[in-house]
């Protein structure tokens, strides 16, 4: 038995970081998330009014292309704006835009997603008017079910 315990506690740590670095979505300063427009960088949230849902998502990730036809219908229902970021380059923001015919803002981001500690995508984050997040997740969601709405309505305090 005392051989095993030390194997179990560094098997503990180690499915410890995993969790906490790829499941559970980084602190964010919501005011440093920058993007690129017009040449110039801005935050999403000086470019948007209103509470705010942020995807941080990727053109070559399968589950983050699957949530995007529920992330327009979210869109559209109109109780926050979507926007998504990317470290891709314009043309694939682009491609990812046309081929779901997608209408809410899709930025790239001013560095890459690991810079903003993003390991794992998608990644999401829910912003009230004031810009402060109050719900995190990670991995792909049915961002327009009833559920998550009525969430959604609760964590914006409406």
């Amino acid at each position: 038995m005392k051989r095993i315990f030390p194997y179990l506690l560094i098997g503990l740590v180690l499915l410890g970081f995993y969790y906490w670095r790829y499941k559970v979505p980084p602190s964010m300063d919501t005011a440093q998330i920058n993007v690129k427009v017009s040449e110039q960088v801005k935050s999403v949230i000086e470019l948007h009014d209103g509470p705010i849902l942020v995807n941080f998502y990727a053109s070559w990730c399968g589950p983050c292309m699957r949530e995007m036809p529920s992330l327009q219908k979210a869109h559209d229902k109109g109780l926050f704006t979507v926007v998504c970021v990317t470290d891709d380059n314009p043309q694939l923001i682009e491609q990812v835009r046309n081929k779901f015919d997608l209408t809410f803002p899709m930025y790239q981001l001013d560095n890459s997603l690991k810079s903003y500690s993003i390991y794992t995508i998608p990644t999401t984050y829910l912003l009230n008017e004031d810009g402060e997040v109050v719900a995190s997740m990670t991995d792909p969601r049915e961002w327009d079910s009833e559920d998550f709405m009525n969430k959604a309505k609760d964590w914006l305090s409406y």
